[in-house]
């Protein structure tokens, strides 16, 4: 592929770059915005936010401007609305481009449920998708509004709990940290210094035995024991052994798997630790061999991967550089 950088694939297009430069190409891999944009981002929406001579805007998969380049710094589209900056200042608009509230706050919080938290002068206001101030409710104080959809996170207390929308707790203060996200029916807790899976219901479903987790997927999680990566279903069943140095959660019927090797070099207490990805599937089986620099996530029957060198040196256990470089390219796959 002869462009020098690109994106994953959403929705049938995936953003390059080349010289510089961002556009878009399909499936085919043929361009079909032009490489001319500054830089681009939320390409999972409907509407692509783009920059131009250093202002943000957003176009369709068409390439047409929807709403124009006006703005220092822009969030992505969710209940139909976005957040916007104007000289360091937030305000909102809609798809019809219309601006709903000016831009005048220090900050800006919502969620899906289009629930916001505007922040000035330290001071918040809470209100919902019509505008209503709810501030005195009891649970807003306590969540994190950009995870927010049914339930909450709570963490009143210096630990982690989970609330619902009407300010219910569903289970209590006593975990130490968080994924913040359900998915599938589950969230990651972690509980002295191991993470399992609770419900919506505050139960907890899966042993607080692994060392990191990741979200549910296709019904399977990855999860991580002893420094291995394997996969376990929604009953804590090991589906899949713990062989690998990382995993990713599983899209269209595959998932990404990395093995590393160590290679030391000339000088004492310097080594390199390299990184080759490829593909499995839900019984294991690698359906793509594990030789590539790079691989994202599979989408509409495609991934994207790399061939070349990616790298992270060290020198005395510490980290003190990092490389990636090399060709990309596209891989059709279908279950």
């Amino acid at each position: 592929m002869k462009y020098d950088y690109v994106y994953d694939f959403h929705n049938g297009f995936a953003a390059v770059q080349l010289k510089g430069k961002w556009g878009f190409i399909n499936k085919k891999e043929t361009l079909v915005i032009p490489c001319k944009y500054d830089d681009v981002k939320n390409l999972e929406n409907d509407l692509i936010a783009t920059q131009l001579k250093g202002k943000w805007g957003f176009i369709n998969k068409k390439g047409k401007t929807i709403i124009p380049y006006k703005y220092d710094e822009v969030h992505s589209f969710s209940s139909d609305i976005t957040i916007v900056s104007v000289k360091e200042k937030w305000g909102v608009i809609n798809l019809k481009r219309k601006l709903i509230m000016p831009c005048k706050y220090d900050f800006i919080y919502y969620n899906s449920l289009g629930m916001m938290a505007l922040e000035v002068n330290n001071k918040t206001t809470y209100v919902d998708k019509n505008n209503k101030d709810i501030s005195k409710e009891k649970y807003m104080e306590s969540i994190y509004l950009e995870y927010a959809k049914e339930f909450f996170v709570s963490n009143n207390s210096g630990k982690y709990g989970i609330t619902d929308i009407k300010g219910k707790e569903i289970a209590s203060e006593i975990y130490d940290d968080t994924s913040y996200v359900f998915s599938e029916g589950l969230i990651a807790m972690k509980k002295n210094n191991k993470w399992g899976y609770v419900n919506t219901k505050g139960k907890e479903m899966i042993p607080f035995i692994y060392d990191n987790t990741k979200p549910f997927s296709e019904g399977l999680a990855p999860v991580e024991l002893n420094n291995k990566w394997g996969f376990i279903d929604k009953k804590g069943k090991v589906v899949i052994s713990f062989a690998y140095d990382g995993a990713e959660s599983f899209s269209e019927g595959f998932a990404v798997v990395r093995e590393d090797t160590i290679k030391k070099i000339e000088i004492e207490g310097r080594y390199e630790e390299h990184f080759s990805f490829g593909y499995i599937d839900k019984t294991g089986k690698i359906v793509v061999p594990i030789k590539y620099s790079f691989a994202n996530p599979v989408r509409n029957g495609l991934a994207l991967v790399g061939k070349g060198e990616n790298s992270i040196s060290y020198y005395n256990n510490t980290m003190d550089g990092a490389s990636s470089y090399g060709e990309w390219g596209i891989l059709s796959l279908n279950k």
